[in-house]
Formats: C-alpha cells, sequence, structure tokens
C-alpha cells in the first residue's frame, strides 16, 4: 500500500500517481507503482485496463467534446510500430477476459481493423453522430498484434466518452 494523489497541471491535463500490481514481459517482473496523465479532452475518461506489449502499454485518448455534429478524433500510441490493430468501439462496458487482459468496450461494434504508422499510432478523425441523446456512452479500446505481450496481443487503456 502507500500514498495516492491527483494534480491538477496548469494547461488542465491531471497527472494522478497510486498503486496497481503490474506485470511487464519486458522485464519479467511485477511492479506495484503507477503513475497516469490524463490527456483527454473533459468528454473523455481514461478507464484504465492496458495489457503491455514489447513498449509497455500501449495509450489510448480521445479529443474533442463530443457535441453531436462536432469533429472528435481518437488517438493510440505507443503501441508495436507496423502491427494489425483492432478497435472496439460499444455503447457500454461488460468487462469480459481477452488474451490475457480485459476487453472493457463490450458489447463491442467491429472490431474494425487498422494498421499503426512507423512510430506505433493510429489516430482516426471522425464527426461525432448529430443522432447521439445526451448522456450516451462511447467506449473504446485497440488490441494490437505484438508477440512481446502475454497472449500475443497488448490492450490499449479503455476511454469513455461522455455526449454532453
Amino acid at each position: 500500500g502507500g500514498e495516492e494523489d491527483a494534480v491538477l497541471h496548469p494547461d488542465g491535463k491531471v497527472v494522478a500517481v497510486g498503486w496497481q500490481a503490474t506485470f511487464s514481459q519486458v522485464t519479467n517482473e511485477w511492479s506495484q507503482f503507477a503513475l497516469a496523465r490524463y490527456l483527454g479532452d473533459g468528454a473523455w475518461v481514461d478507464e484504465g485496463g492496458p495489457l503491455a506489449g514489447t513498449l509497455g502499454a500501449p495509450v489510448l485518448f480521445g479529443t474533442g467534446d463530443l457535441t453531436p455534429s462536432s469533429p472528435a478524433s481518437i488517438v493510440l500510441n505507443n503501441a508495436l510500430p507496423n502491427a494489425l490493430a483492432a478497435v472496439f468501439i460499444a455503447g457500454s462496458s461488460s468487462p469480459v477476459p481477452f488474451k490475457g487482459g480485459v476487453l472493457q468496450a463490450n458489447p463491442f461494434l467491429g472490431p474494425f481493423f487498422a494498421n499503426t504508422g512507423a512510430s506505433g499510432s493510429i489516430t482516426i478523425n471522425f464527426t461525432v453522430p448529430a443522432s447521439l441523446p445526451s448522456g450516451a456512452q462511447i467506449w473504446l479500446q485497440w488490441a494490437i498484434k505484438d508477440p512481446g505481450a502475454v497472449q500475443g496481443v497488448a490492450l490499449s487503456n479503455a476511454i469513455k466518452g461522455l455526449v454532453p
């Protein structure tokens, strides 16, 4: 056990520290210290749950305020470069075991496939559907083919977007 704390930076981003048991395939060790910087806009919440791969945990965040008909994007970073990836999209979360981790965006639509770039990133820009009602949730999580992950698949953190 230990201290947990969160700090609001001048740029509006939150940095949180605390304790979470995490196994690293890279170092073959358990660690407990956790540090997170929440990068998304206020409409997006980091729901955690990544499963580390070759480069550590892939990081997913969203941008845009999710007002219907407005622009938004989801950004995946720190994934294995030039790898097949699948994004899972859901309107709620009923977590299920998946490839040694937990898939939180479930029951899901898709998955929809893409490839990470040379930097291990994917950015998807979209327009928020005009038909989404206020209070609707959008859950997203990436699975990336990665031989350095527990069962050959790394998972990003899950994010939840909330339509204002």
